[in-house]
């Protein structure tokens, strides 16, 4: 292991979207090693670290994670490929997915606005789930889209939780049960997508379970590239 810095580790990784989707100020310390690079995420105080991330081949990411133990924090969390033979405690597999352009416009978009009211936003979570990553109230979404019915209440939401003006992210993309089949997942998606873009951001980012088949088909659609990746907590 050796370490590097930011622009090398984009060098090396041909401006890989997963470092670019944290902004600049946030990218600590790096490393590089023969068939892997790996980067410190730095909480918004830049003092501590939120997460390692690895980039690589499974066993080049864990023998330079390996390596580096002594220098991260215990039990640090870490978000490296699939399959890579780490020792992690509660571990997650997930997709990243990240496109690079809007899909076709689709009609709902039309139905899709910014949308402020947090209390409205946490009640449709509630009805589509517990296990959301991002709420109204945890600091983590810069500001929220959503899908007013006829009624004024809301059939769908999504975070926009950017932090990087190089790739945009959005999470919690959650449609109120009575209003599926009615592709309006689809068209938030799409909505958001194409503000991003449009704000400069040149591509587009979301995480989702590996288990989660329909978000994983509505991706595909849209046009999303795919990394499966494991998230946990590394021992000390």
């Amino acid at each position: 292991m050796t370490p590097s810095s930011i622009d090398d580790l984009l060098a090396i990784t041909g401006g890989h979207p997963l470092i670019r989707s944290v902004h600049p100020e946030r990218r600590g310390r790096a490393w590089r090693a023969d068939g892997a690079v790996a980067f410190l995420h730095l909480n918004p105080d830049r003092a501590t670290v939120r997460r390692v991330v690895g980039l690589g081949t499974p066993e080049a990411v864990a023998g330079l994670l390996t390596g580096l133990r002594g220098e991260l924090p215990a039990n640090v969390y870490v978000n490296v490929p699939r399959g890579t033979p780490l020792p992690l405690a509660d571990p997650v597999d997930w997709q990243w997915r990240v496109a690079y352009e809007a899909p076709p416009r689709r009609p709902g978009e039309d139905l899709v606005d910014w949308h402020g009211d947090t209390d409205a936003i946490t009640e449709l979570l509630k009805r589509t789930g517990p296990d959301w990553s991002v709420w109204p109230r945890n600091g983590r979404a810069r500001r929220w889209a959503a899908v007013r019915g006829e009624d004024g209440g809301l059939l769908a939401c999504l975070a926009d939780t950017t932090t990087s003006p190089e790739i945009g992210q959005v999470a919690a993309i959650a449609v109120r049960p009575e209003a599926r089949r009615r592709a309006l997942g689809a068209s938030i998606t799409t909505w958001a997508m194409r503000r991003l873009l449009a704000e400069g951001c040149d591509g587009v980012g979301l995480g989702v379970y590996g288990d989660n088949t329909a978000a994983m088909r509505l991706y595909d659609r849209l046009g999303f590239d795919d990394e499966a990746r494991t998230s946990g907590r590394l021992p000390a």
